[in-house]
């Protein structure tokens, strides 16, 4: 199945130049329109680089934490490090998650987001008419 085509037929939209579908649950076989995001390049390749970054910390960190030989200050550094990188993915992924919430208003199924905001992003100011 082509996803992208699926995409665009279940968001009666199509799919702009700077922008890809992500899959939500990073398995490709999974293409429930629920398990579809449109996002602009940028930011998908910015959320997949932030998860990368706070995953491979995380690896880093579980092993600071477990040497005694560390020292306290660098084992507060290294919290303070992870509490950094968190917070930037979750900052990204309230980013992607707005995307999520205009793919529901394509569907249907909500109303409550700045559709405008996201067109205007997603398909520039002079964006052509969208369904």
């Amino acid at each position: 199945m082509n996803y992208r085509k699926y995409y665009e037929e279940m968001c009666n939209l199509k799919i702009p130049s700077n922008c890809e579908i992500h899959h939500i649950d990073f398995n490709r076989q999974n293409n429930n329109i629920n398990n579809l995001v449109m996002l602009p390049a940028t930011l998908h390749t910015k959320y997949h680089t932030k998860l990368s970054e706070y995953k491979g910390f995380n690896l880093e960190l579980d092993e600071q934490l477990k040497s005694p030989l560390i020292g306290y200050n660098y084992n507060e550094f290294a919290l303070n490090e992870w509490t950094m990188r968190a917070k930037k993915f979750v900052e990204t992924w309230y980013e992607c998650e707005s995307y999520v919430c205009y793919r529901d208003y394509k569907l249907g199924l909500s109303h409550l987001i700045d559709v405008e905001q996201i067109e205007e992003v997603l398909y520039g100011k002079n964006k052509s008419t969208q369904n």
